[in-house]
Formats: C-alpha cells, structure tokens, sequence
C-alpha cells in the first residue's frame, strides 16, 4: 500500500501486505496513524483521501 501526496507525489506511506491479502485491508491502521500527524503538520488544509486500487 502506498499512500502519496496529490500536487508533489511525494510518498508519505508505505506498507507491504500477503498477496494473498485483499486491497483495503490494513488500510484503516495505517490511516489512523497518518492523518494525526497530517492534520498537525497542515492546520488550515481541509484534508480528503482518495482511494485507488486495480494495480496490475
């Protein structure tokens, strides 16, 4: 899973999974842990996820 910045495409996450693992799973620990420090770092920035999944 990676997780990416829109406008820099700067990589802020990562994290490896079981192929055998589904898309979304993990998806909501590695978010919690994420978006305090997001929302810290960005005060003002109203803050929105995009998910995207369908990688060959």
């Amino acid at each position: 899973m990676l997780v990416f910045e829109r406008h820099t495409s700067c990589l802020l996450a990562a994290r490896f999974r079981p192929g055998n693992a589904s898309s979304q799973a993990r998806i909501v620990p590695m978010l919690l842990r994420l978006m305090p420090r997001l929302q810290a770092a960005f005060v003002r920035v109203k803050i929105r996820l995009r998910g995207e999944g369908g990688f060959p």
